[in-house]
Formats: structure tokens, sequence, C-alpha cells
């Protein structure tokens, strides 16, 4: 039953991205490119925001954050397990700001201030026969969060994958990790492994 409710919510979110949200951002290129010289846009950001849905619109100096499409019509998708208080604000404010801080991380070796605090995502649906909520709390200790218990894993977040999204392994684990802050969280959900 979550499976088919996940597959409702991805197919909503999918007909969002085709049907709304691309054809607002070529409206927005035609706008752009009719106005000349008042509003600079370099020209591969016009093209791709043209062709791509993406989560935010191009901004001077810095690149497009689209969202990765496992095919022509449907986003790649990532779950970020919370407990269900955070994954409701999380939800209701399409934000990763609510994310407790005992689930935030830093990436090791970067040397970017920025990259404390991130937020890990996974490619494992919250029904996975396969999976267990210890090995997501293994990750978690992996990671340098020591504080999160199994109980912390009892909802999780669905949203795209995003190119803001960096990817690292974690033990058997592919972990998409992110910076906090607005994007899109497609669904709320319990999750259903032990």
């Amino acid at each position: 039953m979550i499976q088919t409710h996940i597959s409702c919510e991805i197919n909503r979110y999918a007909r969002f991205l085709n049907d709304c949200l691309l054809p607002a951002q070529r409206n927005w290129v035609d706008l752009v490119r009719g106005q000349g010289s008042v509003i600079e846009v370099e020209e591969h950001l016009l093209n791709e925001f043209d062709n791509f849905p993406c989560l935010a619109g191009p901004i001077p100096g810095r690149p497009l954050n689209q969202i990765r499409m496992r095919d022509a019509t449907h986003p790649e998708i990532a779950y970020i397990y919370l407990p269900p208080n955070i994954a409701a604000a999380c939800l209701l404010y399409q934000t990763l700001m609510s994310n407790e801080n005992q689930m935030r991380f830093a990436v090791q070796g970067s040397g970017n201030a920025a990259s404390s605090g991130n937020v890990a995502a996974l490619d494992i649906p919250p029904y996975a026969p396969a999976s267990d909520r210890g090995s997501i709390v293994q990750m978690y200790r992996q990671l340098g969060c020591a504080d999160v218990t199994f109980d912390d894993i009892s909802y999780c977040l669905i949203v795209p994958v995003a190119d803001s999204m960096n990817s690292m392994k974690c033990g058997n684990l592919n972990v998409y990790y992110l910076a906090p802050g607005a994007f899109d969280v497609i669904a709320a959900v319990p999750v259903y492994f032990s």
C-alpha cells in the first residue's frame, strides 16, 4: 500500500514538472530572450533552463540546480529518514531546514565550511525488503551522527535528486548529501521496514 502511495505522489510530482514547471520555465526564457539586454543571462543557462526542470531560476555566476530525470518524464528519487514531527515540518514548509542537528554531518576533507550540517538522502525506499532501520542508523553513525537512534528512522521524505546533491559511499549504501534549505519535498511517509 505504501509503495502505491509513493508511486502516486511521484507521478503527481512528475506531472507538475512536465505540465506546469517546464512550460513556466520556457515562458520565462522566451520573455528574457525578448527583452534583449535588459535581463542578462548566459545563453547556455537559458538553454538548460528551457529544456530541464530546475529547483530555482538562473542566478548570475551560479550553475542551475537541475532536477535529475530517470527518464523523459520522471525524476530520480531519494529518501531522507527523519522523526515524524521533523518530516511533517519539512513537508509543510518545503524545506530541509527543519532537519534535526543530530542528523546532520560534515563532509570530511572538503575544506569547505559550507559542507558542515549536510542532510543525508538515500536511494533506499521506506518499504525496501532488504533494508532495515539498523543499517540506516549505522550509516548515520559512520557519518559522525552518534546520537541518531532507531526511533529517529520512523518517517522519510521523498525528494527529487538534484544537481545540488553530491554522492558518496557509506558502507554498502549510496548516500546523497546536500546543504539544508528550500527544497521540493514530494511527500512524507512512514517507514515500513523493521
